[in-house]
């Protein structure tokens, strides 16, 4: 494996943490890494809520049931995207997804674990996050990245596939 691809290749979802927080600086690196992803058209409507008071990440457990690593993840993001306005190629969920695996990648490259918890299209859970959180309408959270010093990592796992993948034509 190539040295430059090891954050994609052993990147793993890791819900155990030990609690530590995560610096200023490692947090700018991690938003810093997401704000770098592809954009639809360049619209650039990814936006972000960073929790790092443990008190606040709990509340998060009262809206998304499989939310219980916040209780120990050094950080949560909620990553989240501005609808174009009903424009037929509106692919903000596409662009924040695209945030959060870039978040997740240097979640990994920086040493940290992390893990991607599904919020959007849930609307209980959309809207539980806008109103624990004070998001306004025009704002939709797509997930919530727990993140953190990790306190066991998963074995890297080889996903690939050869039947996966069709050449030239299926």
């Amino acid at each position: 494996m190539q040295e430059q691809l090891k954050p994609i290749f052993e990147r793993r979802s890791v819900r155990d943490f030990t609690g530590e927080a995560l610096s200023q600086e490692q947090l700018h690196t991690l938003l810093a890494a997401a704000m770098q992803a592809p954009s639809c058209r360049n619209k650039r409507k990814d936006c972000y809520l960073v929790l790092t008071n443990r008190e606040e990440m709990c509340k998060i457990l009262q809206v998304h049931p499989y939310a219980s690593m916040l209780k120990s993840a050094g950080a949560a993001v909620i990553v989240c995207g501005e609808p174009f306005g009903g424009e037929e190629n509106d692919y903000w969920v596409e662009d924040a997804s695209a945030c959060m695996e870039n978040l997740l990648l240097a979640a990994q490259g920086l040493g940290l674990g992390a893990v991607w918890l599904g919020v959007y299209p849930l609307r209980d859970r959309v809207e539980g996050l806008r109103g624990l959180f004070h998001i306004p309408e025009g704002v939709t959270p797509m997930g919530i990245a727990a993140v953190g010093v990790p306190a066991s990592t998963p074995e890297p796992i080889d996903r690939f596939r050869e039947d996966k993948v069709h050449w030239e034509r299926w």
